[in-house]
Formats: structure tokens, sequence, C-alpha cells
């Protein structure tokens, strides 16, 4: 099965890294990168344990871990048409926001306050 799209190894393992990290699903986090399909994310995430970049844990974690968000609150947006353009920065947003929680929650780690 071959894919008419084509993704460098480091943009798969950032994808992938993204996912695990975040508080959000697969299919949130699939369509804030633009990816045609969570199963992208999927393969990649198969192919990354296969190859050593990503461990068994990690993906144990995330599948204990993972908070089911439903798409309204996931990407929360009004009853008024969005342009691409405001899609994509709220997706962005959304994104940025998993980020710095996740960066939070590490710093707490590192200080013992967990």
């Amino acid at each position: 099965m071959s894919s008419k799209y084509t993704y460098a190894d480091e943009f798969k393992l950032e994808v992938v890294r993204n996912y695990l990290s975040s508080a959000y699903g697969i299919r949130v986090v699939a369509k804030s990168y633009d990816l045609p399909s969570k199963n992208y994310i999927t393969r990649w995430m198969q192919e990354l344990l296969t190859r050593g970049l990503v461990t068994p844990e990690e993906c144990y974690a995330k599948s204990k871990s993972a908070v089911s968000l439903s798409p309204k609150e996931a990407l929360p947006y009004s009853t008024h048409e969005t342009s691409a353009r405001e899609h994509q920065l709220e997706i962005e947003n959304q994104r940025l926001k998993a980020e710095v929680a996740f960066l939070k929650k590490l710093k707490a780690l590192e200080r013992g306050d967990a």
C-alpha cells in the first residue's frame, strides 16, 4: 500500500511525540498537522517503535492516560463559519496549549512537585 504523501522521518517523529505528550486524541493531532487520516500516526508510531525511536512505555502511558475530548472540546469553534486561516490558527493554538501543559507538568515532575 503506497501513499501519495511522503513525509520526512523528523516530521513523523515530531507528530508522534506530540501525540504521545498531548492530552488530545489521535484524530485531533492528525487534524492539527493536516494529515489525511489518523492512520498515518498509527503507522508511524509502529514504525518508530520498531526502529527504537519511541519506547513501548511511552505508547502504553499514552493509552492509559489519554483524555477523551470531544471534537468540540478539542477544537472549540463558534457557530459562524471560520476562514481557513482562522481554522489553522485555532488548531495551532490548541497544539501550543497542549505543549505548554506538558512542559508545566514536566517542570513539576523535575522539581518533585507531582
